[in-house]
């Protein structure tokens, strides 16, 4: 299977040197004694055959969607059963579930999410649900987007957590962090959970950070989760750190301490939405405009403002751009009809190009004004902005501002300032040392995005400025390569303000 068949599958088939030392690290290290071994999704079968040379008397069965590989896998193979099934309707009562039994769950699961399926409209997906119980905008923004192997391991929990048992899964690490918080939220007990990294790239020439995923339960012996270790499959004795919950906060390492824990003074925003880039990002030629169609045209100045995203913050003080980009509303749900009289070539522009936003998928556009955009608000027309970029690991802070608005599309966040002293001294508090280790310690810096609005407004401004002096900031304007434009007095009247 390749191209797009291979990805409406999210197919990865793990090789077979890589499944026989998967299952000697079970019997050998964690001394697994399974008697009926389930991979979910089988593929060609390699788990399958490790496990039959390794544990030669259990019963083995494969469960796998694409017919296919099924026809590929060994028919020497003792034991076995093979299901040309659908994972997310199996029945496992077919199996056999005995509380005499000790289960073994193995196998790699699809490293693909359920919205880059449904750009392949494939049929390989679970039946639409708010699994996670996600509300309102949350939930229509992207939260509920997930992996599907994520949501086959969630399901497999929950059918086997009663069983003593054991399920070892490849998965990506943010997929089991994302399991991890999943089976505390929902209060499951287990008797051990613990990843071991492995080297993705080498195992599948994949580049992402990815691990044996190890959840363990025991009748007897179940208690509440509140950490994983965190180990390297090379090295499985040696634990690398912890990542969990302390005092209900949760942290990707628990070893260090955490002394801006908090609650932001500020409140962080993500940029604008529009989901039409073709359309509404242009650049500028002269005095006239080309959209990313290069249609080159001219149009009013009044909607049209400065435009950031995450590549464009790497630099401390930013005050210009050579992206722009169209703002139709200064509020969400805002009528646009407007723009039909206040810039008619704009309103012309847009209306000539309305199939491109007749073809926005996102359920935030349905029923909303014409060319609606999210993300919007009277933040945004704020003159000062602290900008960060939610993609890059190491986080820079920016101080963005001009006469006219510059806006961020929403792979960034912001605060927003009236001043340009206030928006400096934040700028400056963000990135010093202590605010850049705190976030190491929450943040996951193998994600696709490390920072989001629920990392960034734990930074507890007023903590921050107990702790750091004046010469810290000083300190941190030089490493900025920043001309010195803080004062003590407008820090001591920032203190006073916000402490």
């Amino acid at each position: 299977m390749i191209g797009n068949e291979k990805k409406e599958f999210g197919d990865y088939q793990t090789p077979l040197y890589f499944t026989e030392e998967i299952c000697n690290y079970l019997k050998n290290k964690l001394k697994l004694s399974p008697n009926k071994i389930i991979e979910p999704t089988c593929g060609v079968g390699n788990f399958l055959k490790s496990c039959s040379s390794i544990y030669s008397e259990s019963q083995l069965f494969g469960i796998e969607i694409n017919n296919d590989y099924l026809e590929l896998i060994d028919k020497n193979i003792l034991n076995l059963t093979l299901y040309n099934e659908d994972i997310f309707n199996f029945d496992f009562s077919k199996i056999g579930l005995n509380d005499e039994d000790y289960f073994l769950l193995i196998g790699n699961p699809p490293w693909v999410t359920n919205s880059e399926l449904s750009k392949f409209d494939s049929d390989n997906l679970p039946e639409k649900t708010n699994f996670k119980g996600h509300s309102g905008i949350n939930s229509l923004m992207g939260d509920s987007n997930f992996d599907i192997s994520e949501y086959i391991i969630l399901q497999l929990v929950d059918q086997f957590k009663n069983f003593n048992c054991s399920l070892v899964f490849l998965c990506k690490n943010i997929v089991a962090r994302n399991i991890f918080k999943e089976l505390v939220r929902t209060q499951i007990c287990v008797a051990n959970f613990k990843t071991l990294n492995i080297d993705a790239n080498k195992v599948f020439n994949v580049s992402t950070s990815a691990c044996l995923l190890i959840i363990q339960f025991d009748k007897n012996n179940n208690k509440n989760l509140m950490s994983c270790d965190v180990f390297d499959f090379k090295s499985p004795a040696n634990l690398l750190y912890k990542f969990g919950y302390k005092n209900n906060k949760f942290y990707s390492n628990l070893s260090n301490s955490h002394k801006i824990e908090g609650n932001c003074s500020f409140e962080w925003r993500q940029g604008v939405k529009h989901d039409c880039s073709k359309i509404m990002e242009l650049t500028k030629e002269k005095d006239n405009y080309k959209n990313k169609n290069k249609d080159i045209f001219r149009i009013e100045d009044d909607l049209v403002y400065y435009l950031l995203k995450s590549s464009d913050l790497k630099i401390p003080i930013i005050n210009e751009s050579n992206k722009y980009v169209i703002i139709t509303q200064k509020r969400v749900r805002e009528e646009t009809d407007y723009i039909k009289e206040s810039a008619p070539k704009t309103w012309e522009y847009l209306v000539s190009n309305e199939e491109f936003f007749n073809k926005r998928k996102s359920v935030i556009y349905k029923g909303a004004p014409r060319f609606s955009i999210f993300g919007i608000g009277e933040y945004s027309f704020s003159k000062y902005k602290v900008a960060v970029s939610g993609f890059y690991k190491k986080p820079l802070f920016s101080l963005v501002y001009n006469e006219k608005p510059i806006m961020l599309d929403d792979t960034c966040y912001f605060l927003s300032f009236d001043t340009f002293e206030e928006a400096y001294i934040t700028m400056l508090i963000l990135n010093t040392d202590l605010v850049q280790d705190f976030l190491k310690d929450i943040a996951f810096l193998d994600s696709k995005r490390p920072y989001t609005k629920k990392i960034l407004k734990r930074i507890d401004i007023q903590k921050c400025l107990s702790i750091l002096s004046f010469d810290e900031l000083l300190e941190t304007e030089e490493y900025l390569n920043l001309p010195n434009n803080i004062n003590i007095s407008d820090f001591e009247y920032y203190k006073d303000k916000y402490n």
